[in-house]
């Protein structure tokens, strides 16, 4: 099981590297107004949530070395989810008119994926988490 969530951990902390490295280049065009705001607002959190997935993999790679070794896996914090945001890019960007289908979608479909991530935090506090 502790293989398999750090290969998935993997996956996605390269996957959202990716993702970041796409959305922190300017568009070749914009598709609306708010295009460039939505991609940095992107970029930060695909960025935090890299970092997130990054936690857990040296998390689960740490109780698999202990497990190989015959100890039990030691209990380890849940990680932060950290999002750093650069200058002139609010948490919550407001609603527009100007935003295209596309871009609300995408900023919709991920800030969702944030606030799980940030739930799952606020459940667990600094509850160790072990096997």
């Amino acid at each position: 099981m502790l293989r398999l969530r750090l290969e998935r951990c993997q996956v996605l902390q390269q996957s959202f590297r990716a993702s970041h490295q796409l959305f922190s280049q300017p568009p070749d065009r914009e598709c609306c107004s708010d295009c460039l705001l939505v991609r940095q607002r992107l970029a930060a959190s695909f960025q935090a949530t890299a970092a997130y997935y990054e936690s857990w993999e040296q998390i689960t790679s740490q109780q698999l070395q202990a497990i190989q070794r015959g100890e039990p896996a030691p209990a380890m914090p849940v990680p932060r989810f950290e999002l750093h945001l650069p200058p002139g890019v609010p948490e919550q960007l407001p609603p527009s008119v100007d935003r295209c289908s596309r871009c609300q979608h995408n900023l919709d479909y991920y800030l969702h994926q944030e606030k799980q991530r940030q739930a799952a935090k606020a459940r667990h506090g600094d509850e160790p988490v072990s096997l």
